[in-house]
């Protein structure tokens, strides 16, 4: 945690020295905008793997489209807490990490899917060092609706594969789940 602290604020630095406080300025001044863009300009949801975005879709107004996402926000994060605090493979915390990543943040794009390559690697590599093969087919199955978007009236169903590879870690995570299983 600390790395990440002193890497941003290093970064932050860098970037003030290099391109001066004009741009830092710049910035601030255009988070109002780009947050008010994307709550209210629906042409941007279809584009978004999000919660947010999905609830908007449906014709869910901002107050209970915020709630739905913060609830599950929380849920997400509390889930990632858990996960690492048992301190199981690293390949499932890093992967809840990455996957969280999209149901905690209400503004994401299309292209910013490519973080979960990483959650599809170190979610492969569990499967093939375990030997278990569990999820092999949630993983095929994923993989395979990356290329092929699934709509549904209008609405971009991306967040589907994202919540089944999550579930998957999720139950990866999940201590003595084969010796319950082996004692029935």
């Amino acid at each position: 945690m600390i790395g990440a602290v002193v890497s941003a604020i290093s970064l932050a630095l860098v970037s003030l020295i290099v391109f001066g406080i004009a741009i830092w300025k710049a910035f601030f001044h255009n988070i109002p905008y780009a947050t008010e863009v994307l709550k209210y300009h629906k042409e941007y949801w279809s584009k978004m793997p999000t919660i947010f975005a999905v609830v908007r879709l449906m014709g869910a107004g901002l107050p209970l489209t915020e709630v739905l996402q913060g609830t599950i926000a929380l849920v997400a994060m509390g889930i990632v807490a858990w996960i690492w605090w048992r301190r199981g493979s690293l390949t499932l915390r890093a992967s809840s990490l990455t996957l969280a990543i999209f149901l905690t943040a209400p503004f994401a794009f299309e292209y910013d899917l490519v973080l979960i390559a990483l959650a599809f690697a170190w979610l492969g590599w569990e499967e093939i060092s375990t030997g278990r093969w569990t999820g092999q087919r949630i993983l095929a199955a994923c993989w395979i609706a990356t290329y092929f978007p699934i709509w549904f009236h209008g609405l971009r169903l991306s967040i589907l594969y994202l919540l089944a590879m999550f579930g998957l870690v999720i139950y990866r995570s999940i201590p003595d789940r084969f010796s319950i299983v082996s004692q029935n």
